[in-house]
């Protein structure tokens, strides 16, 4: 009577067939979960445009023709109704959210977990750059500060 059943090398070449599936299907899941954060971090970043567009328009906290120019990032980024969306997008970048004014303007950027940045600013432009570093290399301001590249701030914000 022959005894039917598996081999020691049969059970150890099944067992890394499956380890070497298993490492794939990780590996390709780790990418999609990079992906899915930075498509929750770019919805954020728009309902963020959209929450600051009211707040800037609101006459006793913004700049607009009703006042004075009164808006910064830190009095944007204070108020009740703009800073639980700000603490998301902290925690969904790992604190990697840069703001900046320029008169009457104000640019938002986020280091993206793929790959660059995704920037919204007052003048609705929304784009991703795909630069390496802090998120302020995604902005344009002052040309003289570091990591603020002088551009036509007329136009945009984001770069």
């Amino acid at each position: 009577m022959k005894n039917k059943g598996f081999t020691l090398i049969e059970l150890l070449v099944v067992i890394a067939i499956i380890g070497i599936l298993s490492a794939v299907v990780i590996a390709s899941l780790t990418s999609t979960r990079q992906k899915g954060v930075d498509a929750t971090i770019k919805s954020q970043l728009t309902s963020l445009r959209n929450a600051l567009e009211l707040y800037f328009n609101d006459p006793t906290k913004g700049s607009n023709s009703y006042g004075p120019s009164t808006i910064s990032c830190d009095n944007m980024f204070a108020d009740p109704s703009i800073s639980p969306m700000i603490d998301d997008l902290n925690k969904q970048s790992a604190n990697n959210v840069a703001c900046v004014t320029i008169g009457d303007k104000w640019g938002v950027s986020v280091k993206l977990k793929t790959t660059g940045f995704y920037c919204v600013d007052s003048t609705g432009i929304n784009r991703t750059a795909t630069l390496s570093g802090d998120p302020y290399d995604s902005l344009t301001g002052d040309g003289g500060a570091s990591g603020f590249p002088a551009l036509n701030t007329s136009i945009s914000l984001c770069r």
